[in-house]
């Protein structure tokens, strides 16, 4: 599912970034940039869904008999290229257009001087005639036009302007039915997509849990990290443990200068959770804050039987390195057979300083020994 989903999402946030434009942190449309990405997400999710219903009900033929690879492969070519190229393509173009409009849109909304919009001509060697009507046109920002206004129909290439240029008296005029799922104006809604869209109608309790769960995982706020360096916080994370992943986070990307994404928990059969990408590495990292004195146990505990590469231990001030070679030297030394996916281990101590060991550190205990003389001969 997440996968699947990966297909329609990525494209539609590369979209809406372009559209937008690039926001800095603390900006005032940081978090509306944001908003208008996790509209995107959620989109996505319900799309997956269907995705997925018309997919599963082509396993099987009309006597109920599981079709061969070959044979459904063949038969779902067309499902898969109307959902991920032919209609992905026109989302996307939509996605870039509706949020180049959001982006005019909240520029201009606290400037004085711009209290109108002009509907500009459409860029479309075929242009539409019902929309030819309003080009070059001045309405009031608060006139509901424009929510039949430009990027209200797929494939729409109108734009609008900002203007000083006096508006049309009188109410509102009539309009084009705008299309169901860009229903609106994105810059006063925030949203890239509505609710009206097909993709949310006909969907089954079922189908509506794993496209929310979707969505959930998929959808961020933000914090800013040491160094001020960013921690983005997936809706998705664990609940039991978001408070610590997000203090360590907090700390650790001023030591990587670079952003760390806390990630959802994917609920699928053979899926490896990871807590983080460590954008530093562009990497999935689980992150471990072990309670209580004994890190030695800590490191036991937590690696064994480990089907996951990278792991970052936060040490307090009850820790010491003695605790931290002892457990890796238990751990791989004296049993091999206990980690053999781990690739890397780093060691965030209360002084700040990061240790760093890889897999070949691990070879023997003189190999782990030296990695510790040269990690504590390094001033950080």
């Amino acid at each position: 599912m997440q996968s699947l989903f990966d297909v329609t999402n990525k494209p539609l946030k590369q979209a809406i970034n372009k559209g937008f434009g690039k926001v800095e942190w603390g900006k005032p449309n940081y978090e509306f940039l944001q908003q208008l990405q996790n509209n995107g997400a959620a989109f996505a999710a319900r799309k997956t869904q269907h995705q997925v219903r018309e997919l599963t009900k082509a396993l099987y033929d009309e006597k109920g008999n599981l079709k061969t690879w070959s044979k459904f492969k063949a038969d779902t070519q067309n499902t898969v290229k109307d959902y991920n190229q032919t209609w992905l393509h026109t989302e996307y173009n939509t996605a870039v257009r509706r949020a180049r409009i959001a982006s005019i849109w909240r520029d201009t909304e606290e400037a004085e001087l711009y209290v109108n919009m002009r509907w500009l001509p459409s860029r479309s060697a075929n242009r539409r005639e019902a929309h030819v009507l309003f080009y070059n046109r001045v309405f009031k920002r608060d006139n509901p036009i424009w929510n039949n206004g430009p990027g209200t129909l797929w494939n729409c290439k109108c734009g609008l302007e900002p203007t000083d240029d006096p508006a049309e008296d009188g109410g509102t005029p009539a309009a084009v039915k705008p299309a169901p799922g860009i229903d609106n104006n994105p810059g006063e809604s925030g949203e890239i997509f509505t609710q009206s869209h097909p993709y949310y109608k006909s969907l089954t309790k079922a189908e509506e849990k794993a496209a929310a769960q979707l969505e959930k995982n998929n959808t961020f706020t933000t914090v800013e990290g040491d160094g001020g360096f960013l921690v983005h916080i997936s809706k998705g994370q664990n609940k039991h443990e978001i408070k610590s992943n997000l203090a360590f986070a907090k700390r650790l990307v001023g030591i990587d200068k670079a952003d760390i994404t806390l990630l959802g928990v994917i609920n699928e059969p053979g899926a490896i959770n990871y807590d983080c990408i460590r954008h530093a590495f562009n990497e999935q990292w689980e992150l471990k804050v072990p309670r209580g004195n004994n890190m030695q146990s800590a490191i036991q505990h937590e690696l064994r039987g480990t089907k996951k590469h990278r792991f970052a231990f936060e040490l307090t001030a009850e820790h010491n390195i003695r605790q931290i070679f002892k457990g890796i030297e238990t751990t791989f030394i004296s049993h091999k057979n206990r980690a053999k996916t781990i690739q890397k281990l780093d060691f965030l101590l209360p002084s700040g300083r990061l240790l760093r060991f890889v897999r070949k550190d691990f070879d023997s205990r003189i190999s782990l020994l030296n990695a510790f003389k040269s990690q504590m001969a390094v001033k950080n």
